[in-house]
């Protein structure tokens, strides 16, 4: 399942479908506690959810995943509507700490990430938000294309959305994809996505041959 990218998140942008944008203002009403994840790489892995369904586990992402992710993001089927594959396994593990800091040194925005692994030890993929002191995150997947059409990525990124309502107190997500890319948009109306009005198109696309989707979330208070 082609998937989707993030300009904040995984900037530079790694994947196809999917970019971020910072929405408009922050919100400061909102409880630093419920994303409180984003200080720094030992507080967020130990904030930060191992979230096990029946057929995979979403792991948090840390740069020891490198190796194991080079190899799945390496498929070139992934990249049939934008981007490229890593260049080296070097240069994606360097990425990788990077993300790990969770979020920018201005505390705006924090940064999850979870890969994918099946019951079978195997990584195919990752999911990852970007979450905004709006209440509103991004939302982005990727899936190594012979895992496709099992019902995994739907399945990974309905599992973050949850995550996201729950303990990001998160109301609002955005995904951001090329309007060809009708893998990862039937993907999307699946789980609850719709076609953004004009106002939201314009805020949150960067390039004229995107689309963006919401779905609202009724958000709950933190664990």
């Amino acid at each position: 399942m082609s998937g989707s990218s993030s300009r904040r998140n995984s900037a530079p942008r790694l994947v196809c479908a999917t970019a971020y944008r910072s929405p408009v203002g922050p919100n400061p009403s909102l409880e630093p506690t419920r994303y409180a994840a984003a200080r720094g790489s030992a507080q967020t892995l130990a904030c930060m959810k191992t979230i096990t369904t029946p057929s995979f586990v979403l792991e948090p992402q840390v740069a020891a995943h490198a190796s194991e992710m080079f190899s799945v993001l390496s498929d070139i089927a992934i990249y049939e509507f934008e981007n490229e594959p890593p260049i080296s396994e070097e240069w994606l593990r360097t990425r990788y700490e990077r993300l790990e800091s969770r979020g920018p040194d201005d505390q705006s925005e924090v940064w999850l990430n979870w890969v994918i692994r099946l019951q079978d030890g195997n990584l195919v993929g990752y999911v990852q938000a970007t979450v905004f002191q709006d209440q509103s995150a991004y939302v982005a997947y990727e899936l190594n294309s012979h895992y496709w059409r099992r019902g995994i990525g739907s399945q990974a990124v309905q599992a973050v959305l949850e995550e996201l309502r729950h303990r990001y107190a998160v109301s609002t997500c955005f995904a951001v994809l090329k309007d060809r890319n009708y893998r990862s948009s039937g993907l999307l109306r699946k789980l609850g996505f719709v076609l953004a009005n004009e106002e939201l198109t314009a805020r949150h696309r960067d390039e004229i041959d995107e689309i963006v989707m919401v779905k609202p979330l009724v958000a709950t208070h933190a664990a």
